[in-house]
């Protein structure tokens, strides 16, 4: 692949921001089901294991052929880590690696 399609081709991040556009819902029940863990007494909840929680009982749009795309789990975890700082430290973040 050229370098010019690489440059055109839309980051994770701008893809991220144009599918949660139509799909605002899935960080809300991404968030309650955090919250509920939380409530449970959970001190480690993996973004990964909600996400394929959500997988089997939301309905989403497609991004990429995908419901929901596993490029958008780190996004998604770090946007709940804004919403609910009751998370921070519960769900892990690997540092992000310039490509």
């Amino acid at each position: 692949m050229s370098q010019l399609a690489n440059c055109e081709r839309p980051t994770i991040e701008e893809r991220f921001a144009r599918w949660i556009e139509d799909n605002g819902h899935v960080l809300d029940e991404m968030l309650r089901l955090a919250r509920e863990r939380l409530d449970q007494g959970e001190t480690f909840i993996s973004a990964k294991a909600l996400w394929e929680e959500m997988r089997t009982s939301l309905d989403t749009q497609n991004e990429g052929g995908y419901r929901l795309n596993n490029d958008f789990t780190a996004i998604a975890a770090r946007r709940l880590l804004e919403l609910e700082p009751r998370l921070n430290g519960v769900i892990r973040i690997r540092q992000r690696h310039a490509a």
